[in-house]
């Protein structure tokens, strides 16, 4: 535990029912606060002092932001590729992610998360609620994307290589977003892998396509509270 010391005393008033203090929060966000915190905490129960100690480690990762929640259409597409497209080549010495803020309402075009970004990318939409409507595709060729929050529509494009709505290299997530029309709608044959949940998949010609074959085979598919509804075919 070496390092620089801190201190966050605090002296509650109030006593909550169980007679210790009510609560007090610290939220430990910064970069600084990141290592090794010892947390003590002390109260009389009918006239006997207990007190309670915990060790744990606080790892906080920051985020860069690329903020596209004001754009629609192709031109949302195009900012997001070409910011992304900025940090290619950087190195990530302090676990840095990449957040991709999608708008409420509906944007056109293949979002391409490129290799040689060293950064884990997250692309989401407004809110379970409120998912931004995708007429295209995300190709991940980095170590990590995560989408969630996000309604793929496939633009019925007739070749079936161009006709995919998740797909790449990348290691992959995916969490409350909707797949629609698509010959594969998640492409798992290149590397890629993935875990998610609370998603729906409907009219696709495959659901989720895996290829279990050869050295770039590692997927891990984990399609936790899905459904599938009017596929040719579900995984």
């Amino acid at each position: 535990m070496d390092g620089p010391m801190t201190e966050f005393p605090a002296i509650w008033e109030g006593d909550c029912a169980s007679g210790f203090a009510c609560p007090y929060i610290y939220e430990l966000y910064n970069r600084t606060m990141e290592g090794f915190w010892v947390w003590e905490a002390s109260g009389t129960v009918n006239g006997q002092t207990i007190r309670a100690y915990s060790v744990f480690f606080n790892d906080v990762w920051c985020g860069l932001i690329i903020d596209a929640e004001e754009k629609s259409g192709s031109e949302a597409v195009s900012f997001i590729n070409s910011q992304l497209e900025t940090y290619v080549g950087r190195e990530n010495t302090d676990d840095y992610y990449i957040e991709v803020w999608l708008p409420d309402g509906t944007v056109e075009g293949n979002i391409i998360v490129p290799e040689n970004l060293d950064f884990t990318v997250f692309l989401t939409g407004p809110d379970q609620n409120k998912r931004t409507i995708l007429r295209g595709s995300v190709k991940a060729e980095n170590g990590e994307t995560v989408v969630e929050n996000i309604d793929f529509v496939s633009t019925g494009e007739k070749s079936e290589e161009k006709n995919l709505g998740f797909f790449g290299s990348a290691n992959g997530e995916i969490h409350d977003c909707s797949f629609t029309g698509y010959y594969h709608a998640v492409h798992c044959a290149d590397g890629m892998h993935f875990g998610g949940y609370n998603n729906e998949y409907s009219g696709n010609h495959v659901a989720v396509f895996i290829d279990c074959q050869g050295d770039e085979a590692n997927s891990n598919t984990q399609p936790q509270n899905c459904t599938f509804s009017g596929n040719d075919t579900a995984i």
